[in-house]
């Protein structure tokens, strides 16, 4: 009798995060419409579920805050370390909006810029994950059938690209390269898939040499037939756990090069810029680094769950 190991119920758990996370910023911002305009004085470090009421006036500005009072002439705006006060009759239109998760230090609605920011942090790993494992996947099977030398040259390569660390190569190559979501995207495939290379030619010289991969060199068959019937196969399942590990440590990469001011402008709202920006007035305005950082360790979390899940079920 065979049980399976308790991996596909977190298998389970961290595809419905992933899903959840990736929904939310996909479908977020067209439902939420766009970034409403606020004051950045008044409106500043709102705490969350604040109803912000903004105040159109008759010469173009807009005065902004959750703590508004209004007189039988006048609307006192309060936020910070102002207090305006304007004439009603100065006043063209109210609007108001709530602020769920409060606002930065310029008075933006930090929902709307989490769920701005959460398309490009996961769009720049996922595509920096694809690149890797392109280059990695590739580049092991090479070194796995590409004779003696090749494999004796490719692996003291990646030896040595192992013996540095990889945030380190990172940053030092951000520091010098234009800040862009095209080089993020490549530095971040180009700094992460010497393992997934190790891990693929591990697996290609296994399969190589098992008797039905052998009995089908011997019968004549196609090596594009014996790559889909039997390399693939077996190469998938621990190349897809690598990979899913590694969405996870690209997240924090990114996250790390926006923190260090490496990754892509700071008008970008980014998970990592986000928990910068909020860290300088973290006493004041927890939300402000705190709730950006949950997203990252949540979504790093959906990754590692999925990686556990794919474990192949062994039986007991």
């Amino acid at each position: 009798m065979s049980v399976l190991r308790p991996s596909r119920p977190r298998l389970l758990i961290g595809t419905a995060g992933l899903v959840l996370i990736c929904g939310a910023v996909m479908l977020g911002p067209p439902m939420l419409g766009p970034q409403p305009q606020t004051d950045p004085v008044h409106a500043a470090l709102a705490p969350p579920a604040s109803k912000i009421t903004s105040l159109h006036l008759a010469d173009g500005r807009v005065l902004s805050s959750h703590d508004v009072d209004r007189t039988p002439v006048a609307w006192i705006v309060k936020g910070g370390r102002a207090v305006t006060e304007v004439a009603s009759a100065e006043v063209v239109s109210v609007t108001r909006h709530r602020a769920w998760l409060g606002t930065d230090r310029y008075g933006r609605d930090l929902l709307q810029l989490m769920l701005t920011g959460g398309r490009l942090s996961i769009a720049i790993a996922l595509l920096g994950g694809l690149v890797a494992l392109l280059v990695g996947a590739s580049l092991g099977i090479v070194a796995a059938t590409g004779g003696a030398l090749v494999d004796g040259l490719l692996m003291r390569g990646i030896d040595a690209l192992l013996a540095f660390p990889s945030l380190l190569l990172l940053i030092l190559a951000a520091s010098v390269l234009e800040p862009g979501a095209g080089v993020i995207i490549l530095l971040l495939g180009l700094t992460s898939w010497m393992g997934l290379a190790r891990l693929v030619r591990g697996q290609v010289l296994s399969v190589r040499e098992r008797p039905f991969v052998l009995s089908a060199r011997v019968s004549g068959t196609p090596w594009y037939r014996m790559w889909t019937w039997h390399f693939l196969p077996e190469i998938r399942g621990p190349a897809g756990q690598d990979v899913a590990l590694r969405m996870g440590d690209l997240v924090l990469a990114e996250a790390t090069l926006s923190y260090l001011g490496l990754g892509l402008p700071a008008t970008t709202p980014t998970w990592g810029l986000l928990v910068n920006e909020g860290h300088r007035v973290l006493y004041d305005a927890w939300w402000l680094a705190t709730l950006p950082g949950l997203a990252i360790a949540a979504l790093v979390t959906s990754f590692a769950l999925i990686a556990d899940g794919l474990q192949d079920p062994s039986p007991t």
